[in-house]
């Protein structure tokens, strides 16, 4: 009988400088807020960071700013 395995790989992950390029950041800018807890989620192996795409595209979303609402009114009208 012949079977074949297939190994769950789990979600695609990215290396710190793969990471650093897609949230459009430096890798040394990028470690500051890991090595202070509040990067984004990732994994450590050894010296090694690997990041899951999914917690970036979290980590950007939680770090977006909001443009403030442009007023109507024009300059010296009362």
């Amino acid at each position: 009988m012949d079977t074949q395995t297939t190994l769950d790989l789990g979600p695609p992950t990215l290396t710190a400088t793969s990471a650093a390029r897609r949230l459009g950041l430096s890798v040394s800018y990028l470690n500051k807020p890991c090595a202070a807890g509040q990067g984004p989620a990732h994994h450590r192996y050894g010296r090694r960071s690997v990041f899951h795409i999914a917690d970036l595209d979290a980590y950007a979303a939680a770090h977006r700013v909001e443009a403030a609402p442009v007023s109507s009114k024009q300059g010296g009208e009362a």
